[in-house]
């Protein structure tokens, strides 16, 4: 088990959490929105209308590419994996160029390794010269490089993006401490090296081991990434016949026979899609938790407590009125951000509902805020159906100042707050 206290001596060896300066991968998110992609397989029937209905802004390709899928030249925007021996992108893919948005030096290589750094930071050495606007990158399962070698990795090789991988559904039990625990430890990294992380979304089964996930699952493993700050999510697997998109009728049948995961997937996208524009200009400077009953900490998530520094927010209380968890109150993930760049006044915070159910379609809670706002303060939330800005309903309580901001949240999702001093 990794030691989690020990982020704490080691981001002290890189450079200052709060950097001023905007990194490469920050400003082209901040140009392009979230990136939200599906792997896809080149020997799977893909249908671009039905990718790109469901939300999806790009294509990762785990190899092989496909282009022609893609459509006309310069098609949609993709990503693929290569190996630490190419620098470069094929002939077919050339045409395409104009779109690459990202390259993944393998994947999962075990970056301990002083071998493996070695040829990493090569790659990232001789491919940055070729393609110095496309995000360079590697991935790595959750919990494979360890603390003490991770600020070697980013002294060495310089990514522009750090990437990780954990799913929490199993077919006995879901992993959620582990989950968050991950996001948690590459929230830190990536904000020491001051640039941004990215995960992947389980929609996928198999392995005797993993399972297809539920709405609120789905969602919670979604907006917990928010949460927690990341800028890209790729689902594991688009068009695969282990996908829990689609219903697998032949072998490579891909995207041909949708299945309820799709529409599940389809409506938390567009709901990403409306957080996007405002999510990309924040850095996530904090994360904390609020204990449901019978619960457990997330690895390295610290419990929420009053902040001085952000007196605005008192409180919270939470309610579940429905059956799940036999009505006892469910955990909540608490997201703080501040702005990348433009005025020092805003603080932004995200509130997710944590509470999840393998069959239940959901989760809601009713989580309550107490604010306490100064004359000329102001609280706003992203609308997640039209992506406007809106003035907070809140509720005025007590003495002055005070007021109750009620958020009505379905399992797994999450609402993001301006406040304005």
């Amino acid at each position: 088990m990794l030691k989690r206290l020990s982020l704490v001596a080691l981001l002290a060896l890189l450079a200052s959490p709060l950097h001023a300066e905007i990194s490469k991968a920050e400003r082209l998110f901040m140009k392009n929105g979230l990136y939200l992609h599906a792997l896809c397989f080149e020997d799977h029937v893909l249908h671009l209308q039905t990718l790109k209905d469901c939300g999806f802004t790009g294509v990762t390709w785990p190899g092989k590419s496909n282009m022609k899928q893609l459509g006309p030249p310069p098609g949609l925007p993709w990503c693929k994996w290569i190996d630490e021996k190419e620098y470069s992108i094929t002939p077919e893919e050339e045409p395409y160029a104009a779109n690459l948005v990202a390259l993944q030096c393998k994947d999962e290589q075990d970056l301990n390794q002083p071998v493996h750094v070695a040829a990493a930071k090569k790659w990232f050495e001789e491919t940055r010269k070729r393609y110095p606007n496309t995000i360079l990158y590697t991935n790595q399962y959750g919990g494979l490089i360890s603390d003490a070698n991770f600020p070697h990795y980013l002294s060495e090789c310089k990514p522009d993006m750090l990437s990780f991988d954990t799913y929490p559904m199993w077919e006995t039990s879901v992993n959620w401490r582990s989950y968050f625990g991950d996001l948690q430890r590459y929230r830190k990294f990536s904000l020491g090296a001051g640039i941004p992380f990215a995960t992947w979304m389980q929609t996928f089964h198999g392995e005797n081991k993993y399972r297809d996930p539920s709405e609120s699952e789905l969602r919670l493993d979604i907006f917990g990434a928010w949460t927690f700050g990341a800028k890209m999510q790729s689902c594991f697997t688009y068009n695969a016949g282990s996908s829990s998109l689609f219903k697998k009728t032949f072998n490579g049948s891909g995207d041909t026979t949708i299945a309820p995961g799709y529409y599940f997937l389809k409506k938390i996208l567009h709901e990403s899609h409306s957080l996007s524009p405002y999510l990309v200009k924040l850095r996530c400077v904090d994360a904390r938790w609020v204990l449901g009953k019978s619960s457990e900490y997330p690895w390295d998530v610290p419990p929420w407590a009053f902040d001085k520094d952000f007196p605005e927010f008192r409180g919270l209380t939470v309610k579940n009125p429905g059956k799940v968890h036999a009505g006892e109150p469910g955990d909540v993930a608490l997201g703080f951000f501040n702005p990348i760049e433009g005025p020092d006044n805003e603080r932004w915070l995200m509130v997710t509902n944590a509470l999840t159910d393998r069959s239940a379609t959901s989760c809601q809670q009713t989580i309550t805020l107490n604010v306490f706002l100064k004359a000329g303060q102001t609280v706003e939330k992203v609308n997640r159906i039209t992506g406007k800005l809106e003035p907070a309903k809140l509720k005025k309580v007590g003495e002055a100042g005070r007021y109750l901001l009620e958020l009505d949240l379905s399992g797994g999702t999450g609402d993001l707050l301006k406040f304005t001093r």
